[in-house]
């Protein structure tokens, strides 16, 4: 009776100092509504943003009195969704569908919170806009840099991918160029799950963004996402062992809300710290302690759909 709609979520995940002091309780309680309701998340917090505005668009200054550039850092977000869904607005030879996004990024219904980053940081005009990159080699290169992530994470060093999504913008860029750059990629830059070492999704549109030459967009489910849960979790515990600030909510909801988002992020982490045990991302002495308690489970391989 009613079509499937396709959730995707762009929230903003606080920053350790964060000048809101229930933005611990608001973030977990918002992220157990996402992992039960959502489609696909793709978290951002304002320091990564503040970083990539400070480093990219020499036209904007950064106030030393704590005020942030809200225009360019909305701007990198809005660019993200723009990006996100040009397929859907131009056409190209190899178009994404919005609902292809979760079907091929997301092997497990709760675990579909992507690291996203854009190369070049969406600042129009190439005089101020340090970002854009010399070459097609560089730009997916940068693809994988944290600085241009929207999350401060480390998809090389604390995680495993568990699928990678990229769309890229041009008129020029052939998908042969494609295929060897993400090969090379593969080869000497990113630890894949074993089950589902092909785990991309590709997507070309012929229009790239208005002011740049090209632009590549990279949604990469990777298990380092986890870190980001840990620190919030942490957030959230050290104000609720004290039940400070509860009042503000109690009045709407009930205490057991609270305990309810705190185990479904402990569940989460659970989750994503077992994709990285089957993947032998833990060191030897841990999985053997874990073999001897636990059995792994036995994952299927998924097979993505270019």
């Amino acid at each position: 009776m009613y079509p499937k709609v396709c959730r995707i979520v762009t929230p903003v995940y606080p920053s350790k100092d964060d000048d809101v002091i229930t933005s611990p309780y608001n973030s977990v309680l918002a992220t157990r509504e996402l992992t039960e309701h959502a489609d696909c998340v793709i978290p951002v917090d304002n320091d990564s943003l503040i970083d990539i505005v400070s480093r990219c668009d020499s036209s904007t200054k950064i106030k030393d009195d704590g005020r942030r550039p809200f225009d360019s850092m909305n701007t990198i977000v809005a660019n993200l969704l723009l990006n996100l869904t040009s397929s859907s607005r131009f056409d190209g030879p190899l178009n994404v569908d919005l609902s292809e996004i979760p079907m091929n990024l997301v092997p497990y219904p709760r675990m579909h919170y992507l690291i996203s980053s854009q190369v070049p940081a969406p600042f129009k005009t190439s005089t101020t806009n340090s970002s854009i990159p010399r070459n097609i080699n560089q730009i997916f290169r940068d693809a994988l840099s944290p600085h241009f992530q929207t999350l401060r994470v480390r998809p090389q060093i604390d995680g495993v991918y568990i699928a990678c999504g990229m769309i890229l913008r041009s008129k020029t860029i052939q998908m042969s160029e494609i295929r060897r750059n993400i090969d090379l990629l593969k080869l000497k830059h990113m630890k894949f799950v074993k089950w589902n070492e092909d785990g991309w999704k590709i997507g070309l549109c012929v229009v790239p963004p208005n002011g740049l030459p090209y632009s590549l967009l990279t949604l990469a489910n990777n298990t380092c996402i986890k870190e980001t849960f840990i620190e919030l979790k942490e957030r959230f515990t050290s104000l609720y062992r004290r039940k400070a600030h509860v009042h503000h909510y109690t009045d709407h909801i009930e205490l057991n809300d609270f305990e309810q988002a705190r185990e479904n992020l402990n569940q989460l982490i659970e989750e994503y710290k077992q994709i990285e045990k089957t993947s032998g991302l833990l060191d030897t002495t841990e999985n053997e302690n874990l073999s001897s308690t636990t059995t792994t489970t036995n994952i299927p391989r998924l097979n993505i759909l270019s």
